[in-house]
């Protein structure tokens, strides 16, 4: 019996190995590990070199774009960024006198705040916008666990 696609988990970063399980559900180890190797290299081209500036903005945005259109990445081109469509979609917002998202100093002493509402309180826990916070949450959680159990070990800290 060859190793499972999880047997490769000891050398793959997790993220590739569950990318590989969901491409090519029960590959072998090997197979798992030559397709993450191949979806790495495509990822580490597409992001390209260092860019402190951001500079290459745009042409790292093409790349992307190009390799979202193969087939092996869904042969779709990435839609373009919008930064408020997850929440627009998510949730109703009923503005009170400024806009509190709105870039301008004046929001800082507007003295009412913004009304925020689920658009459907029956799905809204599947929004991207409320998965995405969840996942950030997640995250900060195991990042907590990995700092307490490394970085703050042995430190002479107050309980934070």
């Amino acid at each position: 019996m060859k190793p499972s696609c999880a047997a490769a988990s000891n050398t793959l970063p997790a993220s590739a190995v569950a990318a590989v399980e969901q491409l090519s559900p029960g590959a072998d180890a090997g197979t798992a590990s030559h397709v993450a190797d191949g979806l790495i290299a495509d990822l580490d081209k597409a992001i390209g070199e260092r860019d402190q500036t951001n500079g290459y903005r745009e042409e790292r945005i093409a790349r992307y774009i190009q390799l979202s259109q193969t087939p092996d990445y869904g042969d779709t081109e990435i839609p373009e960024y919008d930064e408020d469509r997850w929440l627009s979609d998510a949730l109703n917002e009923e503005v009170r006198g400024l806009r509190d998202k709105s870039d301008s100093m004046l929001t800082r002493w507007d003295p009412f705040t913004d009304v925020y509402t689920w658009k459907n309180e029956a799905t809204y826990k599947h929004a991207p916008w409320f998965r995405f916070q969840e996942a950030v949450k997640t995250h900060q959680d195991a990042t907590w666990t990995i700092l307490d159990e490394t970085t703050f070990n042995g430190l002479e800290l107050e309980a934070l």
